[in-house]
């Protein structure tokens, strides 16, 4: 099949273009004879530079499907018969509906041939980068510095997309740190990473700014998956964010740290004053996202609740939340709620979400990504430092989709921007998504407390804006403010499903120390569905509201609902 892709201005894209078997034609794939699984079941997934490429399918009936990312319309074609000895010519579209200028697609999370856990070539991931709709990449290799730029000028696609020179430290034990924008040493060893063992959480912090340029501000560091698990910073450290020590997060320590007597597990030795973002959306773990109920997790344990119900909080579930007649599960802290109790005690770090992809479409590049606010919608001008300090300022929203402006007065006070008023404040609202997928729910929050939600019934979709509203409210005490977008749309093809639960790390060892009698000491793994298809997702990062206007915002506390008895 020879095929091509062009824009709503007939210029050809980077794209990807994926094939379905259809009618009687077998799926060509086969995982036995070294095809690697790719879920919902497609016949081949392309990814072209320049709009336009070829594939061979056996003889058969196909369709195509061709998609450029979250801002983008998709194009499906009619059945193309593939014959032994004729080829089908195809043309697809895909038009832009999603207007996000001001804001650029970004992915800080991004592995490659330099990680031992990665084979895609840095030509292949530039690609995949392009085609899935991101412009600036950070490149993240476990314990290796690598840099995209001359991959990007090699393909002619400084138009499509930027890049920064980041690394992921990856420790066993202590959880896993990411920086950028770094310096590339090209004379050293894996371009200047340095050795992690044996190092603090602190040590491995500074070791990361110690490789930014001198002669420029300081890089960002941000940790990854805090909540996953053997890899978890919070986890490791037995995070508590139910409650709180002095105005401060509190850490408990894990028992796993106490069986092994490790040292730098030591309580004294978690930091996170010095963090400037984490992954809030982490790859397609969605049962990382939220702390479900305790009758969400009654339901999880006979398999009788989607994750989606986990995902979302009305206002019946909320206000008997407050009222006491529900209450948040034990045993389970999703990294979304821990970053609401660091909101309410005034710890401001960004909420990011990165892809961590590994390969091209087991996680595609982009999902999640971020929206982060910039002077240039064009990569090519796009500046390593400025968009580093926007992150730090928490000017993102983080996305599995949705495309969410949230703002008083103007755009330029919006997510991380803090706002002093007298009175009353007016918060608008805009939420956009493509016409292949839905935004049926947008929830409000105050200092983490569902103050307002506007389900399918308040959606006025024309194309692209699901939803354009305003929201006023008068604070009683200086406060925060996050919207969260979702919808009920399979996200498939363009992110692929999860049809079968990973095995974590964790997994693994809990296996093990089962083994030897020892699983007593991490206690029983809850079961939060893990495979599910890719729903739209987005939150914003919060506008922090000064209500006294004394210039000085004072932390509300963790909400008395929140805190454990």
């Amino acid at each position: 099949v020879r095929f091509q892709v062009v824009d709503q201005e007939g210029m050809r894209v980077p794209s990807k273009v994926t094939f379905f078997a259809v009618g009687n034609t077998d799926s060509p794939r086969d995982s036995m004879l070294g095809d690697g699984f790719i879920g919902g079941n497609p016949a081949q997934v392309v990814f072209t530079a320049d709009g336009q490429g070829e594939v061979i399918l056996p003889p058969g009936d196909y369709r195509a499907i061709a998609s450029r990312g979250v801002e983008y319309e998709i194009d499906e074609s009619s059945v193309i018969h593939v014959g032994r000895d004729r080829w089908a010519d195809i043309e697809l579209q895909v038009n832009r509906s999603v207007d996000t200028t001001g804001w650029i697609s970004a992915d800080f999370h991004v592995h490659a041939e330099r990680s031992h856990d990665s084979g895609v070539s840095l030509p292949d991931r530039v690609i995949t980068m392009a085609a899935e709709g991101v412009e600036f990449l950070a490149s993240t290799d476990h314990d290796a510095i690598t840099d995209y730029a001359p991959a990007i000028a090699g393909l002619n696609m400084e138009h499509w997309l930027s890049s920064t020179v980041g690394l992921e430290v990856t420790t066993i034990e202590l959880g896993h740190f990411l920086g950028f924008p770094l310096v590339n040493d090209h004379l050293a060893d894996n371009g200047g990473a340095f050795e992690w063992s044996g190092l603090t959480p602190q040590e491995m912090i500074d070791g990361l700014r110690n490789l930014g340029d001198p002669k420029a501000e300081e890089p960002v560091v941000f940790v990854g998956h805090p909540r996953d698990g053997i890899l978890g910073y919070f986890d490791q450290y037995g995070v508590n964010t139910r409650t709180s020590v002095g105005g401060n997060l509190s850490v408990e320590g894990s028992l796993l740290a106490t069986a092994s007597g490790n040292t730098l597990l030591g309580v004294e030795n978690f930091v996170i004053d010095p963090i400037d973002a984490m992954e809030i959306l982490n790859a397609k773990r969605f049962e990382m996202i939220r702390t479900p109920t305790a009758t969400e997790l009654e339901l999880a344990l006979t398999d009788d609740v989607d994750i989606r119900d986990i995902l979302e909080r009305d206002m019946e579930e909320q206000q008997d939340l407050l009222n006491g007649d529900e209450v948040l599960g034990e045993g389970w802290q999703g990294v979304l709620d821990d970053w609401f109790t660091m909101n309410n005690l005034g710890i401001r770090v960004t909420a990011l979400g990165n892809s961590d992809t590994h390969s091209k479409t087991t996680t595609e590049a982009g999902c999640p990504r971020n929206f982060v606010q910039a002077d240039t919608d064009d990569p090519a001008f796009l500046d390593e430092q400025a968009i580093a300090r926007a992150v730090k300022e928490g000017k993102v929203v983080a996305s599995f989709g949705p495309f969410v402006r949230f703002y008083v007065g103007d755009e330029r006070q919006g997510p991380g921007s803090d706002v002093s008023v007298d009175g009353e404040v007016e918060f608008t609202i805009e939420v956009q998504s493509p016409s292949w997928f839905n935004i049926n729910r947008v929830e409000l929050y105050e200092n983490g407390t569902l103050v307002e939600e506007w389900t399918e019934a308040d959606m006025t979709y024309d194309g692209s804006t699901d939803l354009a509203t305003t929201w006023a409210t008068t604070p009683e005490k200086d406060s925060w403010y996050v919207v969260v977008a979702m919808g009920d749309t399979d996200m498939a093809p363009v992110f692929t499903p999860v049809e079968f639960p990973p095995i974590q790390l964790e997994d693994v060892v809990l296996g093990a120390l089962a083994g030897v009698g020892l699983s007593a000491f991490l206690g029983d793994a809850v079961a939060v569905p893990r495979a599910f298809p890719i729903y739209p997702f987005a939150l914003t990062n919060p506008i922090w509201v000064d209500s006294n206007n004394d210039g000085e915002f004072t932390p509300p506390g963790i909400p008395d609902w929140v805190q454990e008895d």
